[in-house]
């Protein structure tokens, strides 16, 4: 599944207030990606962190954060609050296809002083194919021009109240520095920020494992078929590490509703077809696999009813 921006919402706001109320763009499907940026020029720092977020790279005049979509997103507006009242602008996206375990696979943010151009920081994902977007806000109302090989998004360029936002975005072929990435508008003091998401099925990791006996969580998603309008399912993945070998837990959920009587298989990356595992989730939709050695696995539900089927790639760490 490729990580896709799917739906955005963004706005400006005048000095008078040292907080915001930011939207939600549309209604986000379960398990998929929410992305927040807010920047404030005048702020100098203390930026809180809403409820159900969490914060990215911190700034002390902007601030990025992200949530996986649960459902209850639908009409809420969340309060973004720093110290000292200032102007600002603020932008939400709705990213499809993204795998995230603890965070995004990087992210960066950098403020500029007075200046034509809106720099970007580079950032340093760990795999390739990433989506990289970046946000180039300014504290002047102003046309913004992307750098050269972005793409922009349909209504996510917003200019009012001494203030314009855009946001540019394109596909990494590698991994490793990106560089920075440089958009240019009238000069003002601004700030870019830049962050990266893993295409699903490049896989979930969660992160260093520094003991055994840690346990990390992965959420993918599993697909809908037959075009039925139901929330998304999504399989939730607990992973514990042992000597030599692990053990994967997990639960299918449409939403917050467990899924009973999936059929789950694991198998390895290299080899989707030598299946090493297979169970059935249970009444409140769990499911387990032990004694499995350290890799790279295909995590694979499919119902039996046909409603839903997916697969999820996931990273086994053992001592």
């Amino acid at each position: 599944m490729t990580a896709a921006i799917i739906a955005s919402a963004s706005g400006t706001f005048a000095t008078g207030a040292n907080n915001v109320s930011v939207g939600m763009p549309t209604t986000p499907l379960v398990g998929n990606l929410l992305i927040m940026f807010v920047h404030a020029p005048s702020a100098t720092g203390g930026w809180n962190t809403p409820s159900g977020w969490t914060k990215l790279t911190a700034g002390t005049t902007a601030n990025m954060y992200y949530r996986i979509a649960d459902g209850s997103e639908q009409g809420q507006f969340y309060s973004v609050s720093w110290t000292t009242n200032s102007k600002g602008s603020y932008g939400t996206l709705h990213v499809s296809g993204a795998a995230v375990s603890l965070t995004p696979d990087a992210n960066n943010l950098q403020a500029n002083a007075s200046s034509a151009n809106i720099t970007a920081p580079s950032v340093s994902p760990s795999w390739p194919n990433d989506l990289l977007i970046n946000f180039y806000s300014t504290s002047v109302n102003a046309a913004i021009t992307l750098p050269g090989g972005q793409s922009s998004y349909s209504g996510f360029v917003v200019s009012g109240n001494a203030m314009s936002l855009s946001l540019g975005y394109e596909t990494l072929a590698a991994a490793g520095a990106t560089g920075t990435r440089v958009a240019t508008s009238s000069a003002a003091a601004n700030v870019g920020a830049s962050i990266a998401l893993r295409d699903a099925s490049a896989g979930f990791s969660g992160g260093a494992i520094e003991t055994p006996g840690n346990v990390i969580s992965i959420r993918g998603l599993l697909r809908q078929q037959n075009g039925l309008s139901v929330a998304s399912p999504s399989f939730v993945l607990s992973c514990g590490h042992g000597s030599g070998t692990a053990s994967l837990s997990g639960t299918c959920k449409v939403g917050s509703t467990p899924l009973p009587g999936v059929y789950v298989t694991i198998s390895p990356t290299n080899a989707p077809n030598n299946v090493i595992g297979t169970t059935i989730s249970a009444g409140d939709g769990t499911f387990s696999f032990s004694n499995i050695p350290a890799g790279w696995y295909v995590v694979e539900g499919v119902d039996p009813t046909g409603r839903y089927d997916g697969v999820i790639h996931t990273l086994i760490l053992a001592y």
